[in-house]
Parts: structure tokens; sequence; C-alpha cells
């Protein structure tokens, strides 16, 4: 809407006594809690001591 076309109605609601509905403010943007990892959890997220495999001689997997 044009800032002065809204002026306008607002000042018509006013003067014929209409109530006005006015949105809230859009307040910024909510920052997240960061999440809190143990060694542990970091570790198996990154995937670290977690079994090895390797393709040996005629296709067979071999762990590690």
């Amino acid at each position: 809407m044009n800032e002065n076309f809204k002026d306008q109605l607002m000042h018509w609601a006013s003067s014929n006594q209409i109530a006005v509905k006015r949105q809230p403010l859009q307040s910024e943007k909510k920052s997240r809690d960061k999440e809190k990892l143990s060694q542990r959890d970091l570790r198996e997220l990154m995937g670290a001591d977690r079994q090895t495999y390797v393709r040996k001689r005629g296709g067979a997997l071999k762990q590690r």
C-alpha cells in the first residue's frame, strides 16, 4: 500500500470511529540456543572409533 493511502485510511477510520487492527511489529530473528555436545558426541558425529573395512583379494571385506 502507498504510505499516503495508509495515512488517509487511518484518518478516515479514526474520524468514523472504526477500530483499526494494527499488525504487531516483526521482531528480529530469534537466535537459536547453541547445542552443547560432549567430546564423545563429537567423535561419534565425525565417525571416529568406527569399524573400518577394507576390500581384500577376491572382493572380500575384511575388518582392519
